[in-house]
C-alpha cells in the first residue's frame, strides 16, 4: 500500500460497506480519514467506531451526486485539514469535476487513479 501515514485521505460512501472498509485500512496505515456519506446517523456511528479504537477519523455529509456539495466538502477539507492527498470513491465519476479541488489523486471502485 502507498505511504499514507499522516496524509488526509477522503472516503466517499464512508458510512457502511467497502467505503467504511477503505476508510479503516487508510486510518489504520496512519492516513487521516475523513468519511462521507449522505447518511447522516450512519456516518457519525461508524466515524464513533474508528475513533473508539484510536484512529484518526472524522466525518463530513456529503452528496457525491451534487456537485455543489462536493465543493463545500472540498472547501470544508482544505480549511480544516489541509490539502487532500487522496480521494477514495466507489462512483465513476469525471475526473475532470474533481481537479478544481486540488486533489492529488483520485481512485474510483474500479481501482484506476487519476
Amino acid at each position: 500500500m502507498k505511504d499514507f501515514n499522516g496524509k488526509l485521505a477522503v472516503v466517499t460512501g464512508g458510512a457502511s460497506g467497502v467505503g467504511f472498509a477503505i476508510g479503516e485500512a487508510l486510518a489504520k496505515e496512519g492516513a487521516k480519514v475523513v468519511l462521507t456519506d449522505i447518511e447522516k446517523d450512519s456516518l457519525e456511528n461508524s466515524t464513533a467506531l474508528l475513533v473508539s479504537q484510536s484512529l484518526d477519523v472524522c466525518c463530513k455529509v456529503a452528496d457525491v451526486s451534487n456537485i455543489e456539495s462536493m465543493q463545500e466538502l472540498a472547501s470544508w477539507c482544505q480549511s480544516e485539514h489541509g490539502a487532500v492527498i487522496c480521494f477514495l470513491t466507489m462512483l465513476e465519476l469525471r475526473l475532470q469535476n474533481y481537479c478544481q479541488f486540488g486533489i492529488q489523486s483520485l481512485m474510483i471502485g474500479n481501482g484506476h487513479m487519476g
